[in-house]
């Protein structure tokens, strides 16, 4: 199983980087129609935009994929070679 022909689909994970007030996760506009068909999703950290807010990047794959979603985040994770953590 496949969607629209490929095993995963890379996506931002929002539309703008994580709010600064805490009462909000942000606009859901990206994760929305995955966990409305059902899809499982996963999102990795991938920088930190001008202002220094966390950026993501969502990855989503067909029903019952979710070892080809899982070594495709684990992918992302290395190629992108991005932490949160601060140094020590």
């Amino acid at each position: 199983k496949s969607i629209i022909g490929f095993d995963v689909l890379l996506t931002p994970s929002t539309p703008t980087p994580a709010p600064r007030d805490l009462a909000t996760t942000g606009n859901a506009m990206f994760q929305s129609p995955w966990t409305a068909c059902g899809f499982p999703t996963i999102t990795v950290p991938s920088g930190l935009s001008a202002s220094g807010l966390p950026l993501g990047t969502q990855l989503a794959s067909a029903p019952y994929a979710e070892n080809t979603l899982l070594a495709s985040a684990h992918w992302c994770e290395q190629v992108l070679d991005f932490t949160l953590m601060p140094p020590v």
